[in-house]
């Protein structure tokens, strides 16, 4: 028994030596004349680490996340790329474009990372001034005149008195569009070729903070095109970059609420349609003004909430078509407008969409933000009387016509940055 022992030792001594052998005539080969050097050069002892650098153990929660994102970045198409976000089931925020909570306009600018300008776009308001606009003026007065008759005798005698701004206003707002489609067709260059949605949902889905978000509303009537609008002011400006308005509280404070739902991106049409882009939303205004003052908050913050939240709603849906998510960002940004209209007053909005990149993992290394130009509350016309309406506006007017005819880019999809507008507006909110 011992003597095998001894024996086994013996023949692993040996194996041991004959491996160590093998290892230095392989070592010798790498140099030339059979003998050794020392693979680090003495002068670099100590500035070159022995071991490598030691990973953070993650939590399993970390490790899973990690996973999940690496899962959606790795599909090819957009309808792989959207369910893997959305097949989980998750607590959601539902966020209402209308909201009537004293301070609810900080928690959307918040929610979306959106600074608010107090004035449209110079491009907007030197396009409405043109001499095509003030000719198209004289024929689309009439034909708003005899739409808003057509209203007043028809319609609004017609429903439930307590609802007759919501009927009136939803109907008149098809009309509208119809029109400003219809008559400026022929007339502007990239509405030739492009198409309008109406009553369509508009859903989307993303993450602020921790939060998670949902936006669910129907648009009236919506302009889409093959080529994108152009910029409104340049991605890197001042406007661009900079903080926006904090807000510390939990959103159940401003009766935001959640729901356990799975999350949806729908910007109005499938996947694949030529007609990709936004150039326009209409929407009928729900705002009830009664409601504003025994809620003591402002006309002015609901509206500028509903064209906030419509307008990210639109364009994040759309971005994640483009397969853009928060955890892979804009390579350029994404324009929009809105028009609000009760049946009497017009608000109207131009959005650029800069970053998507606001979650927790993005925001402190990512300094863009959002931009909303707006101007709310402008009157369509004063009152109808003895069958006439009175006092139609021309600047509401003006206005309409140069939303629509807001060019796009040309058909490569380029847009030098020279050419972009600064509009550094010295007073953002």
């Amino acid at each position: 028994m011992a003597a095998s022992m001894v024996r086994q030792r013996g023949s692993n001594l040996l194996l041991k030596q004959a491996k160590f052998m093998e290892y230095m005539v392989a070592i010798n080969k790498r140099y030339k004349r059979g003998h050794l050097r020392p693979v680090l050069d003495p002068h670099e002892i100590g500035t070159i680490p022995e071991y490598p650098a030691i990973k953070p153990i993650l939590s399993w929660e970390e490790r899973l996340t990690r996973r999940a994102i690496d899962k959606i970045l790795d599909q090819e198409t957009p309808s792989d790329f959207m369910y893997q976000i959305w097949k989980k089931n998750d607590w959601n925020y539902l966020l209402r474009p209308v909201h009537y909570h004293v301070g609810s306009l900080d928690f959307y600018k918040h929610a979306t990372k959106t600074v608010v300008v107090d004035e449209l776009p110079e491009t907007i308001v030197s396009r409405s001034e043109e001499d095509f606009v003030q000719e198209e003026i004289n024929s689309l007065t009439e034909y708003v005149k005899d739409l808003l008759l057509q209203q007043h005798f028809h319609y609004t005698h017609k429903v439930d008195k307590a609802n007759e701004w919501l009927y009136t206003g939803k109907r008149l707002t098809r009309n509208l569009a119809n029109l400003l489609f219809n008559s400026q067709r022929s007339k502007a260059a990239h509405l030739h070729d492009a198409d309008m949605d109406y009553d369509v949902d508009i859903k989307s889905y993303w993450i602020r903070g921790k939060q998670k978000f949902m936006y669910d509303t129907p648009v009236n009537a919506h302009i889409r095109t093959k080529v994108p609008l152009v910029q409104f002011t340049s991605r890197d400006s001042d406007l661009s970059v900079g903080d926006v308005a904090a807000w510390d509280y939990a959103p159940g404070n401003i009766s935001v609420f959640e729901k356990h739902i799975n999350p949806v991106f729908f910007p109005g049409f499938k996947v694949g349609n030529p007609f990709q882009f936004t150039h326009t939303q209409i929407f009928s205004c729900t705002l009830d003004r009664k409601r504003c003052t025994s809620k003591k908050s402002s006309v002015r913050d609901v509206l500028i909430g509903q064209g906030i939240s419509s307008s990210f709603g639109m364009l994040s849906a759309l971005a994640a078509y483009q397969m853009k998510f928060c955890h892979r960002d804009l390579e350029k940004p994404m324009m929009s407008q809105t028009i609000v209209f009760d049946g009497k007053r017009l608000s109207f909005f131009c959005y650029q969409l800069n970053t998507l990149a606001i979650d927790e993992r993005n925001e402190a290394k990512n300094p863009r933000r959002n931009v909303c130009w707006h101007l709310q509350d402008v009157p369509l016309y004063s009152d109808i009387k003895d069958g006439v309406a009175r006092d139609v506006n021309d600047e509401a007017l003006k206005l309409l016509l140069a939303f629509v005819h807001s060019p796009t880019e040309d058909a490569a999809g380029r847009t030098l940055e020279s050419d972009l507008p600064q509009n550094v507006v010295s007073s953002p909110s």
